[in-house]
């Protein structure tokens, strides 16, 4: 993954006149890191309702649909009206789009920036207690024939 999005990310750089400074572009490079293990997550409690179910294809399409929405993949979450902005921004979404791209625009300020990471780390928490009761409930469903 990195090594697709680097070579984008040093010429929207380039492009943009964007300075970088150590600080963003190691908070940034946190909200990657962050993001990732939410999106793994949420996939993987996605994913544990395949031992349940026959097709997951629906859930997957209106979970990133809904996860780019919210993100501020489609409209930075700073249109919303300011109701829905502070709410969306304790979502874990916004970590997904709006958040590394704002920090390395200069929208939000390092505090605020830091804020968001914790917010996604205390997400990073409530799903993983979450993917440990899904398979805890779905690994007593599981059986296997053969080796």
């Amino acid at each position: 993954m990195l090594s697709v999005s680097l070579p984008f990310l040093v010429i929207i750089t380039f492009l943009a006149h964007l300075t970088i400074t150590l600080t963003t572009l190691l908070l940034f490079i946190t909200e990657i890191v962050v993001a990732y293990l939410i999106t793994t997550l949420v996939c993987f409690m996605v994913g544990t309702t395949a031992v349940y179910l026959v097709n997951i294809w629906g859930i997957l399409s209106v979970t990133d649909g809904l996860y780019f929405l919210l993100g501020g993949g489609i409209v930075p979450l700073s249109l919303f009206p300011s109701w829905a902005s502070q709410i969306l921004l304790l979502l874990p979404t916004q970590l997904s789009a709006y958040t590394p791209t704002a920090t390395l625009l200069g929208i939000i300020s390092t505090q605020q920036a830091i804020n968001e990471i914790i917010i996604g780390l205390v997400w990073i928490v409530v799903f993983f207690a979450a993917a440990a009761l899904f398979w805890r409930k779905v690994n007593m469903n599981i059986t296997s024939a053969g080796g």
